[in-house]
């Protein structure tokens, strides 16, 4: 299923995974083709991504993912032709990375909230989280430096999150997924806040010793989601416009 935002070649690409609608803004503000992934495969979320695809009548599309939506653009991009690859609070590309981030997150709550994301977490990996609202309140106050307020979330799939990450972990610790990234022969362009707990260090480390050539563009003051980021909203959309303009000329 698609949201189709305008008529420039960009394809954009949701987190979670299944955290579903949850960059229309950003779709909105590029005037991209919104995709929808509700395949609870990777393979089948491919899939879906190539429906958008052709339904652009022929042409090479600019690929922008948020958080696993940039995991997903690196695996499309290994296996079809792409204008440029953008990736948006982008995770690491190595295990080693993760305790870094959830220390990261966890600092910035009360004992009290940690120990309700802890439980949020079980359920989540269970498929059986309760307090919705709550999780997510939680999980912007982790995961971004000042958010503007939108909620951009129409539904999330709690079993395709689970059945998605049993299936993206082995990519990453086999390293994989660092060689899909090797594969990718358009220009890849990174954007990250420096607030961000997904930390930098897991995409530019990687991506150096491995000799992956790559754009890389922070923005301080700025968290996970730098187009809903008080301080960073305005100069990241300049910057992004901008590279996709690059693109389309």
């Amino acid at each position: 299923m698609v949201r189709k935002h305008g008529d420039n070649p960009v394809i954009v690409l949701h987190g979670g995974p299944g955290a579903i609608g949850s960059a229309r803004s950003l779709a909105e503000e590029l005037g991209a083709v919104e995709v929808l992934n509700y395949a609870q495969s990777i393979q089948g979320q491919l899939e879906e991504i190539n429906e958008a695809v052709q339904a652009m009548k022929s042409k090479v599309p600019i690929i922008v993912g948020h958080s696993w939506g940039a995991w997903l653009a690196v695996i499309y991009a290994s296996k079809f032709s792409v204008r440029k690859v953008i990736l948006v609070g982008c995770g690491a590309f190595d295990e080693k990375y993760l305790s870094g981030m959830q220390a990261r997150r966890k600092g910035k709550l009360t004992r009290e909230e940690e120990k309700r994301v802890d439980e949020y977490f079980l359920q989540l990996n269970r498929g059986q989280l309760r307090e919705i609202s709550d999780f997510n309140r939680l999980m912007n106050k982790m995961d971004a430096y000042e958010p503007i307020g939108h909620d951009d979330l129409d539904k999330f799939d709690f079993q395709g999150h689970g059945m998605l990450m049993d299936e993206f972990r082995p990519l990453r610790k086999s390293g994989s997924l660092l060689e899909m990234v090797k594969k990718i022969e358009c220009e890849i362009v990174v954007f990250h806040g420096l607030d961000d707990p997904h930390p930098l260090a897991g995409i530019t480390e990687p991506f150096d010793q491995a000799g992956i050539s790559y754009t890389l563009h922070t923005f301080s003051k700025c968290g996970h989601t730098p187009w809903q980021e008080q301080y960073a909203k305005d100069v990241f959309l300049h910057v992004i416009k901008a590279v996709i303009r690059e693109s389309s000329v």
